[in-house]
């Protein structure tokens, strides 16, 4: 009987080959969104579930709390890694995970040292390769620990550096002595090659270096008091702890230290254990990760694939039913003949599966042609054929086979019944679906299709707006025109520094140049605490920091409330913005001026008052910053007032590789920089866009099968009009004005929906955009013309036909 079925409804849809052709573009669609919904969704849950074990390992968070200024931190004290790997028997291994370690690699060939472009080293104990798994080339996982200086290195970068014997290679990393205030040299020696980082971890790096060789030297304070995003924790329970009481019993072991510790400052802070698979999408004690996804972006993805889909299913039911008259004759004969109803059902689910499958086999090939443009976007790390990574996948034939199934039941069964329900009578007369009931259900999709696609794009049309009003915000400095790159350490560094500022000053273009220790703007932080006198009262201060030289301050246009920048001479002077001034208790700025701080045991004098900035992206309200004054620094800033940027860009770096003796430097404008922040927002303005595009393309289907059905539905009406005067421009307009009344219908549902999605979503920005009738009015603006324009044409052709015909059909 299947057989019977699936090659009679093959027969069926060859004779109706318009149906068939329109069914299946919105069936295509509609299962090109979900499949790639699958594939981004699928990819950003699967980060780091791969390494034995994942459901037992987490991260240690920090909740610190600096006299009310409460801050959420992926690092651990450092004194909590020897009492973790001792005290509790719960734990089965303990990884560390120190990134940032040293800087300025170099390799050295043949002799000479080369530098080595933006490498990703990381320190790491014995118990992080049994914790996390990599796959080992030469060597293994415990080759750096059993030899002096031994350094692990990725398979590209092997590649990259050396030609033929990797092992026992040579590398060079520089260091801060900070009790001789200068950078030293510290020589490595290849021990082992591991495998590049799957695509799908947050654990990227290319270096690992044994952690207790060279602890001395990485510059991790051995206090509870101190406190690094860098150091990380990673526990890994034992396979027969409670889970629950395993947590409870770390957490709890903790903040016990921190309760009972002598430094009072932390009495009040926490620890948290946070599982692995939520690493990749925590905005709060990860916040400064480039590459986190936002579950609250992924269920809005999963939220437009549903819409999307829904649209898809309408589509089909509409144009199924509205050329449900051409095969009218067709279902009475077989009723006459005795056909049941059961039968008839089963043959029209048979079409709709035959349109499903097909749909969902083209839709594989349909991404295939669009990831080159959603990879980007996502960073997919997908290599090579997309069909070939979804067949690779097992999930993927149960997700495809059980979606084809539900689609063909969510989008067949209704049709089904419609079609299989025809009065034999009435069916041989070529009269069905003549009812009004059949025309409000009809209706009633249409406006929940336009709804949905309603929301979409009063979504797309928002986050534009909010992303336009952060990249346009006045950020309270000057980034036009204005970059930056990292110069190199070593023994001559701060005297070359000093020397390229000089000469870059002197071209006819730069404003100014400048020196300090971090960008301007950036997404990590660099906290430190002073102590001052309030009132007669020692109290407490806890602020970010940005050590800097004199120029700096004029380099970025920052405006001075109060005071001045400090003078080349002087020493142990700082400038502070207008919060940290209101924090130690000045009512003004200039109470501020000259007023002192006692920061590492040393006493700071303000020398001005700068006004509030955004050091931080506007997903962060302004905090409290000071400025130290520091002589040198490895960022160099630059200012034009004229010209190329680019060409005058080239002229300073190719000044700095003269003075440096590098190949290369690697240059950053401040204002891409900027834009850079907002990268979740941008792939959700593009997915967005795209998937609204498709939403609207598969309603245009619909709005024509509904148009087709109104047409027939009207025939006699429409030609009696003709025959009394009426114009084919009349009619045309009357039979327009139903679909831009449904369109003005979908609005009043759309607009009370997408108010509230909108202002959930605007909430998450400390500075946002309002919403305002513009968009509003745009939506319904948008929606008005694409309906016009879908159901001009259908209703001119159906206008335009001879009266004669139809009246000739009756």
């Amino acid at each position: 009987m299947l057989k019977n079925f699936l090659k009679t409804a093959f027969r069926s849809l060859a004779r109706n080959r318009l149906y068939a052709t329109l069914n299946l573009v919105g069936l295509l669609l509609g299962m090109a969104v979900i499949l790639m919904v699958f594939l981004i969704y699928s990819y950003e849950t699967s980060f780091d579930t791969f390494h034995s074990d994942a459901d037992r390992i987490y991260r240690v968070n920090t909740r610190a709390d600096f006299n009310g200024f409460k801050m959420d931190n992926r690092g651990a004290p450092r004194p909590l890694y020897e009492l973790l790997e001792s005290e509790l028997p719960e734990i089965e291994s303990l990884g560390l995970y120190l990134t940032n370690t040293m800087r300025n690699w170099k390799a050295i060939r043949g002799g000479e040292k080369f530098t080595i472009e933006n490498p990703l080293p990381a320190a790491v104990n014995k118990g992080f390769f049994n914790i996390f798994d990599y796959n080992w080339i030469e060597g293994n996982s415990q080759s750096i620990f059993s030899i002096p200086n031994g350094v692990a290195i990725s398979r590209s970068l092997s590649e990259k550096l050396f030609n033929g014997q990797v092992i026992g290679a040579e590398i060079s990393a520089v260091y801060h002595d900070y009790e001789a205030k200068e950078d030293k040299s510290f020589d490595f020696q290849v021990a082992a090659i591991f495998d590049d980082s799957r695509p799908n971890t947050d654990f990227k790096s290319d270096i690992f270096i044994p952690y207790e060789a060279y602890q001395d030297y990485l510059g991790i304070q051995n206090v509870w008091g101190s406190l690094s995003s860098n150091f990380q924790l990673y526990p890994k329970l034992g396979d027969q702890v409670d889970r629950a009481m395993g947590i409870e019993k770390i957490e709890n072991f903790i903040n016990k230290q921190f309760q009972e510790s002598e430094n009072t400052f932390i009495h009040n802070w926490r620890c948290e254990l946070m599982p692995l698979q939520d690493i990749h999408f925590d905005g709060i004690f990860g916040h400064d990760n480039p590459r986190k996804a936002t579950k609250e972006n992924l269920s809005i993805l999963l939220l437009v694939g549903f819409i999307v889909l829904i649209s898809a299913s309408i589509n089909f039911i509409n144009l199924s039913t509205a050329f449900s008259f051409s095969r009218a004759k067709e279902v009475g004969i077989r009723k006459v003949i005795g056909s049941p109803r059961i039968w008839l059902v089963g043959q029209f689910l048979a079409e709709t599966f035959l349109l499903v499958i097909t749909a969902g086999m083209l839709s594989l090939f349909m991404i295939e042609l669009v990831l080159p443009q959603l990879g980007p976007i996502y960073e997919l790390g997908i290599s090579g054929s997309l069909v070939r990574f979804f067949l690779s996948r097992p999930e993927f034939y149960l997700f495809f086979f059980g979606f084809v199934v539900i689609l063909t039941l969510l989008s067949g069964i209704y049709p089904a019944m419609v079609l299989s329900g025809f009065n034999p009578n009435q069916a041989l007369r070529t009269k069905p679906g003549s009812n009004k009931s059949s025309l409000v259900i009809r209706r009633s999709l249409v406006i929940v299709q336009i709804t949905l696609s309603m929301v979409l794009i009063f979504g797309t049309l928002l986050v534009n707006r909010q992303l336009e009003f952060l990249n346009t915000q006045d950020l309270g400095f000057n980034h036009e025109h204005t970059g930056y790159f990292f110069l190199p350490s070593g023994p001559e560094s701060q005297e070359k520094a000093a020397t390229l500022k000089e000469r870059v000053k002197l071209l006819p273009y730069v404003l100014e140049a400048s020196t300090a220790g971090s960008p301007i703007i950036s997404t990590g932080w660099s906290k430190s605490t002073a102590e001052f006198e309030k009132d007669g009262e020692k109290s407490e201060a806890f602020f970010d920091t940005k050590s800097v030289d004199p120029e700096y301050f004029s380099a970025y246009g920052m405006r001075f409330l109060a005071g001045k920048a400090f003078e080349p001479e002087q020493n142990e002077v700082m400038v502070v913005n207008e919060s940290l001034a209101r924090e130690i208790g000045a009512n003004n700025p200039e109470d501020a001026v000259g007023r002192e701080l006692t920061m590492n045991e040393k006493t700071w004098r303000i020398s001005g008052v700068v006004a509030d900035f955004h050091f931080q992206p506007l997903n962060n309200e302004i905090r409290s910053i000071m400025f130290p004054k520091q002589d040198f620094g490895n960022l160099f800033s630059y200012r034009f007032n004229q010209g190329d940027f680019q060409a005058n860009t080239l002229e300073v770096v190719g000044m700095a590789k003269e003075l440096f003796e590098v190949n290369e430097f690697k240059t950053y404008t401040v204002s891409e920089v900027v834009g850079g922040f907002y990268g979740e927002e941008k792939k959700l303005i593009k997915v967005l866009g795209l998937f609204t595009f498709l939403a609207y393309f598969i309603c245009a289907l619909g709005m024509v099968g509904l148009v087709s059905y109104l047409a027939f539905q009207k025939r006699k009406e429409i030609s009696i009009r003709r025959v009394f005067g009426a114009g084919i421009v009349q009619v045309t307009a009357g039979l327009m004005k139903e679909f831009v009344l449904l369109v003005f219908g979908a609005a009043v549902l759309a607009i009370p929906l997408a108010l509230v999605f909108g202002q959930k979503w605007l909430a998450n920005f400390p500075y946002r955009t309002g919403i305002g009738i513009g968009i509003i009015l745009g939506v319904v603006l948008i929606s008005v013309l694409f309906t016009g324009f879908t159901v001009f044409f259908q209703s001119h052709y159906a206008a335009s036909r001879n009266p004669a015909d139809n009246l000739r059909s009756e």
